[in-house]
């Protein structure tokens, strides 16, 4: 018996390793997005916009700031091989944040009228970030601690 659980936790381990090895080398690394020779359309391009979750087939979006466009940003949540997406992006992400910030971005599919394009981010500098009560819900409103003043009602009589 212990040596078939044993055996069991040991196939389970190596199992786990190497999946965990298959996606580790399926993904292209932010610091490899700009360099990657494959998937990719365009060259690696400056985009200041706000990176957050949405609703949707496309979990992680940014809004090109000053434009109407969003962009779908490819990250773990995809089938390999996928982007990873900044690991401090991603933890203000997880802390239901809006990032605010100029990216660099990279395309995976071309810009076409009324279709999200798909992009992968490489880095971000100049980061803002404000409350996206996505996954939170914004704090309860606070009541004023003054009391509130009612006045009688009026009473206004009609002639009949």
């Amino acid at each position: 018996m212990i040596d078939h659980t044993l055996t069991c936790v040991l196939l389970l381990n190596t199992l786990a390793a190497s999946i965990v090895l298959s996606q580790q080398t399926d993904s292209i690394l932010p610091e490899q997005v700009c360099a990657h020779p494959s998937r990719f359309v365009g060259p690696c391009v400056p985009i200041r916009g706000r990176l957050g979750y949405a609703n949707g087939g496309i979990p992680v979006r940014m809004w090109k700031v000053g434009t109407n466009r969003l962009l779908g940003v490819e990250d773990e949540t995809y089938e390999s091989p996928h982007c990873v997406l900044p690991p401090a992006i991603r933890k203000l992400l997880y802390d239901d944040n809006f990032v605010f910030a100029d990216f660099v971005v990279r395309p995976l599919t071309p810009s076409e009228p009324g279709v999200m394009q798909r992009i992968c981010v490489a880095s971000a500098t100049n980061i803002r970030t404000e409350p996206a009560y996505f996954i939170h819900p914004p704090p309860a409103a606070r009541p004023s601690n003054k009391r509130l003043e009612l006045t009688p009602p009026v009473v206004v009589e009609l002639p009949l």
